[in-house]
């Protein structure tokens, strides 16, 4: 039997893995159900499967799947200004960041 043919299998190397996000932050203010957009780059962003990106834990009503090293995400409101982590959950399991700056930030 293949690994690839196993369903459930986690596969250590199709994990999602983050390289940038631009940008990097957005003004609250500028938040509608419309945009702002981010373009999120890095490797195994969809793998056969639904892709879930949150930030600070609150899920984007809205992720496109450009390629599977792209996605265009819908930035969801924050109740909070500051630092908060994005995670792409995938089948595969949740996403690494190994970006700079290691968090996305709500501006006021």
């Amino acid at each position: 039997a293949s690994a690839s043919g196993a369903m459930g299998l986690l596969l250590p190397d199709k994990v999602p893995n983050i390289t940038r996000i631009l940008p990097a932050s957005v003004s609250q203010a500028s938040i509608t159900p419309n945009g702002p957009f981010v373009t999120i780059t890095g490797s195994n962003l969809a793998v056969n499967s639904s892709t879930v990106v949150t930030f600070g834990g609150v899920p984007s009503t809205n992720v496109l799947v450009v390629s599977p090293e792209q996605l265009s995400v819908l930035v969801p409101p924050s109740q909070t200004t500051g630092s908060v982590p994005i995670v792409v959950s995938t089948s595969q399991g949740d996403s690494t960041f190994t970006g700079n700056p290691a968090n996305f930030i709500y501006n006021p």
